[in-house]
């Protein structure tokens, strides 16, 4: 049986980007991710309480005997979804954080309980911690944003969540307004900007006319 929607509790902010759906209009959406001078990790945010490993355990075998179902499911939104959902806890490292994992792992229960699928055909967890698709270094992450954006038209729905360490690199930046470039850090240590995910990421979905959430 499913859990309670409050095993899994979220912030405002996060709960209305997994479950925002597209209107009919063809219009298209993108919203930066942004990235403060401190750490972006699950120790400063509030959307999750309790740990979702045992949940995704128990759910395996019946999430998975779902997602070739070809009836209606709850949420379902016209055209194509897909997620690439990061988590970095950097274990054995000056920077170790304890929840960013846990984050992702919830991120994707969440938007399964939104009525996404969720086989690896439909989303991808890079993580450094407990199983997921691959470890999120910084080539794995642009190689899960290629297979993000690969093949999204009008009417597809993408989202791209990111839990761990960011901030703004010293001595970059001298094309932003604010003389400021703006990172996330991979779990090998380097760095990827928002400038490459303009141009990995929002660039294409825009030019794809397609809706984008990146949390």
């Amino acid at each position: 049986a499913r859990p309670p929607r409050s095993s899994i509790r979220l912030s405002s902010r996060a709960a209305r980007a997994a479950s925002w759906r597209p209107s009919d209009s063809a219009t298209a959406t993108a919203t930066e991710p942004t990235t403060d001078a401190g750490a972006t990790s699950s120790a400063e945010t509030d959307y999750v309480t309790s740990s979702c490993y045992e949940t995704e355990t128990s759910q395996g075998a019946t999430d998975e005997s779902t997602q070739g179902s070809s009836a209606p499911r709850r949420g379902s939104r016209r055209g194509h979804t897909r997620a690439l959902i990061v988590g970095c806890n950097y274990p054995g490292t000056p920077h170790e954080l304890s929840g960013g994992v846990n984050d992702a792992v919830c991120l994707r229960e969440f938007l399964r309980l939104q009525g996404w699928r969720t086989s690896a055909r439909h989303v991808r967890l890079l993580a450094d911690e407990g199983h997921a698709d691959a470890l999120p270094t910084r080539r794995n992450i642009f190689a899960g944003l290629r297979w993000l954006v690969e093949g999204a038209r009008e009417g597809d729905t993408l989202f791209f969540g990111f839990s761990g360490h960011g901030g703004h690199p010293h001595g970059s930046g001298d094309q932003e307004p604010d003389g400021q470039e703006k990172a996330l850090l991979s779990s090998d240590g380097r760095r990827v900007t928002d400038e490459d995910l303009q141009d990995v990421l929002v660039g294409p979905v825009l030019a794809a006319r397609a809706h984008l959430t990146c949390l």
